[in-house]
């Protein structure tokens, strides 16, 4: 599956948007459920800056983008509009 760079910044800064914690506790959150779908295999979470910076202009992996879009399908009602 390919994701452009863009769609993947604009799920995790909507998963950063509506995710209710530090950006410490969205990564390890987001880790987290991306280890429990098998997306990754377990490891140590990633830094809260990484994922602030992968939202603002980095270049996210993609388990990170299928991951938040995971987290907001449960979260977000609004979040099916969105077509990735």
């Amino acid at each position: 599956m390919s994701v452009p760079m863009d769609q993947r910044r604009l799920v995790l800064r909507a998963y950063r948007a509506g995710f209710q914690g530090t950006p410490s506790q969205a990564a390890s959150e987001l880790t987290r459920l991306a280890v429990k779908s098998r997306l990754i295999r377990p490891r140590t979470d990633i830094p809260g800056q990484t994922l602030t910076n992968w939202a603002a202009s980095g270049k996210p992996p993609l388990w990170a983008a299928l991951a938040a879009a995971e987290w907001l399908k449960k979260h977000d009602p609004d979040f099916e509009k969105f077509h990735m």
